[in-house]
């Protein structure tokens, strides 16, 4: 493998990689917000004696600020897009280099 084909790689697994980071941040930050509002009010219905009440307001509660948390996160990254100079692909910039791939 050629210094060409290495550089080809590298870029495609460091992308691989971002991609992998932002769906688990997605992942964490919904489950984060979804599990902060159910033990607040599992929390508080057992300090104050109501059963189901406070459980399902702050698991709404939980998931509101996970949809809110989603969207917040999606505005920033349509604000700041990857950089892409040109429309050519990695791959045939390494083809016009006169590497093989």
């Amino acid at each position: 493998m050629n210094k060409k084909e290495n550089d080809y790689n590298n870029k495609q697994q460091g992308s691989l990689l971002h991609a992998f980071a932002a769906f688990s941040h997605i992942g964490f930050t919904i489950a984060a917000c979804i599990f902060i509002g159910v033990f607040l009010g599992k929390f508080l219905d057992s300090l104050l004696g109501t059963s189901p009440r406070f459980l399902l307001f702050f698991s709404l509660l939980g998931m509101a600020a996970a949809c809110m948390a989603i969207y917040y996160l999606a505005k920033r990254n349509m604000q700041n897009p990857p950089e892409n100079k040109d429309k050519k692909s990695d791959l045939e910039k390494v083809n016009e280099q006169g590497g093989n791939l």
